[in-house]
């Protein structure tokens, strides 16, 4: 065994970043038709492959994707849910007894059928929702149930429910995100009990609430004078409640950081007690050159974590963004503007990898089942015969096809960090 040091690691999640081909980039995928040479770099000093978030063929949200990276066992992954992570990374308090969601801020349209969906991100609505999320504070909902809206990212939000008696066994009013105009569906109780019938009650009447008082809103009537999209209502997804979590990266004791402008990845950063960094403003701007500008800040920012944490974590949501936009070229523009970006982070003394989440098909604009294209570069580490970073060459990179959890376990190994764990503790956690 070598008595070397451990090497610093460095671990590059771009959100969404697996796609399929595209006829808009003549066949190739978004990452395929990028101009990457740092990326191709760290692939011809190391090896690529193609990782899969949790089972082959399986999509997956990015709180899954992303946990699963972050070091969460995959077993404990499949029962994540989002809101309370969402609710964690927004600051949201949640006290035992309490049920989040997630929720977007949407532009609904009431029918004699019920709530139809315009569109699910009113336009991507921002800058209001502070203030239409504070009209839905301390809503009382019956039966001593309160819920309160609070804002999260973009058009995001949490809904916050309280009260005795509750139960997350619910499911979405969220349809999902196929073609708008849809139906926003009921919410059903995922349990024959009474606490789930009451819960998805409560949900039913919030969102009700929700429309009747956000569509007069006077910020709604000057968004749509303006001639844009009124965020008029509420869509949720993902109830969860609090519990512990196990993560392998705090297991082993090593003091990591999360670099993020998401507040889901910002929430499993604080499960896991991770040192999470958030800058001001948000990722995924709609915008190339808009995105580009917040990378060097980013980057900045992920070395000076680097100077006192064994491992960090850089996330980057821009090329999800596009995808679910249907926007393939300008995906492809902003993997280009990040692999510029990403040059002072590439020191040839690090252990570094690159991945993503999830695929997101951006002709469909969704995440599919498809594994993502990854690279480990460490140094005097293996070496394979890859050259360019994308899809095609990883079917055929050294590290095969592995899952996400793999992926981090190698770089883990590369880093030097691995040696005295159990082979029982290594097994809860693959």
């Amino acid at each position: 065994m070598s008595d070397a040091p451990p090497r610093q690691g460095l671990l590059v999640i771009l959100d969404g970043l697996g796609d399929r081909p595209s006829e808009a980039l003549d066949g190739r995928t978004p990452l395929e038709a990028a101009h990457t040479p740092h990326l191709n770099r760290l692939v011809a000093e190391g090896q690529c492959g193609l990782t899969d978030p949790l089972l082959p063929g399986v999509p997956v949200d990015t709180h899954v994707g992303t946990s699963v990276l972050l070091g969460l066992a995959p077993r404990e992954a499949m029962r994540l849910a989002r809101g309370p992570v969402e609710a964690t990374g927004a600051g949201v308090p949640l006290l035992p007894g309490d049920v989040a969601l997630r929720c977007n801020l949407a532009t609904l349209h009431a029918t004699p059928d019920g709530l139809h969906i315009r569109d699910r991100r009113a336009g991507r609505v921002r800058d209001e929702v502070p203030a239409l999320a504070d009209t839905l504070v301390g809503v009382s909902l019956g039966e001593g149930i309160t819920g309160s809206l609070h804002p999260a990212t973009g058009h995001r939000t949490i809904l916050r429910l309280t009260g005795a008696g509750l139960s997350d066994a619910i499911g979405d009013t969220d349809p999902g995100s196929g073609t708008e105009p849809c139906m926003l569906r009921p919410c059903r109780p995922l349990e024959e009990s009474a606490a789930a019938h009451r819960t998805a009650l409560a949900v039913d009447r919030f969102v009700a609430i929700a429309h009747e008082r956000l569509r007069t809103h006077p910020l709604n009537r000057a968004r749509e004078a303006a001639g844009l999209l009124p965020a008029n209502g509420v869509i949720t997804r993902g109830a969860g409640a609090v519990a512990a979590t196990h993560n392998l990266v705090q297991h082993l004791g090593l003091r990591a950081a999360v670099l993020t402008r998401e507040a889901t990845v910002a929430g499993l950063a604080r499960l896991f007690h991770f040192t999470p960094i958030e800058l001001g403003g948000e990722d995924g701007a709609r915008h190339a050159a808009a995105a580009g500008d917040e990378l060097p800040a980013l980057v900045a920012a992920t070395e000076a974590a680097l100077q006192d944490h064994d491992l960090v974590f850089l996330h980057i949501k821009d090329p999800d963004i596009f995808s679910h936009d249907r926007d393939p070229v300008g995906k492809r523009d902003v993997l280009e503007r990040i692999d510029s970006a990403l040059v002072p982070l590439l020191k040839p003394d690090r252990v570094i990898a690159v991945s993503g989440d999830h695929t997101t098909d951006s002709r469909l604009g969704r995440h599919v089942g498809d594994p993502v294209p990854s690279l480990l570069r460490v140094p005097l580490g293996r070496i394979d015969d890859r050259t360019i970073f994308g899809e095609t060459d990883a079917a055929a990179g050294g590290l095969g096809r592995i899952s996400s959890s793999g992926l981090l376990w190698s770089l883990l190994d590369g880093m030097g960090v691995l040696p005295n764990l159990r082979p029982r503790d290594a097994a809860y956690f693959a």
